[in-house]
């Protein structure tokens, strides 16, 4: 009964006693900190490797990508070349069909499209927060908003 008898508080009465525990709790403390930034630092870290692989992995596939195309294009013109018994308009055709297909890029694709794939393909790939994840969670379990104004329109 003995063990029973004795409060926590006692312990902390004696004198020398507080003073352990402050410096033992502060030891705590600054673990726990120094744990978080070795872990963000971790984080960080991986996040930076798989940025480098995929574009290691991106910049690999377009020279590949590319030499294809120039190969391709190259035969496309010879071909043409062959068929309409010419040494030039073969790749008259592909360059001007090129030139087609660059003239409509230009004036046809807005900026703000590839905006939206790039807000779509890196959003919260570096960092996930907590408030990003609570907005989702809130956006999924509130009701569509759309259909109760137009019922309530009517």
């Amino acid at each position: 009964m003995a063990f029973f008898d004795k409060s926590p508080l006692d312990s902390a009465a004696r004198p020398g006693a507080s003073s352990s525990l402050t410096g033992r709790l502060v030891e705590d403390v600054t673990e726990y900190i120094d744990t978080r930034v070795a872990l963000a630092r971790l984080e960080v870290q991986h996040s930076l490797r798989n940025a480098l692989v995929g574009a290691l992995h991106g910049v690999t596939l377009g020279v590949l990508a590319l030499f294809f195309l120039i190969f391709l294009l190259v035969f496309a013109g010879l071909a043409l070349n062959a068929a309409l018994d010419s040494a030039y308009w073969g790749f008259g055709i592909v360059a001007g069909v090129l030139g087609l297909l660059t003239l409509g890029f230009a004036l046809g694709v807005d900026k703000a499209a590839f905006n939206s794939l790039a807000e779509k393909a890196l959003h919260n790939k570096v960092y996930h927060s907590e408030i990003d994840q609570q907005r989702k969670a809130a956006e999924a379990a509130a009701p569509d908003r759309s259909t109760t104004s137009s019922a309530s329109a009517q």
